[in-house]
């Protein structure tokens, strides 16, 4: 049982990661733009 939730916290905590790196790289590329 607490592994099936460890592994659900860790598929959601990299999504999250992912999500906002993604987020950031976008943020980035906005920012050069603007120069």
């Amino acid at each position: 049982m607490s592994s099936t939730l460890d592994f659900i916290i860790k598929k959601n905590a990299e999504k999250f990661i992912g999500d906002t790196k993604n987020d950031l790289w976008r943020y980035r590329e906005y920012l050069e733009k603007e120069d």
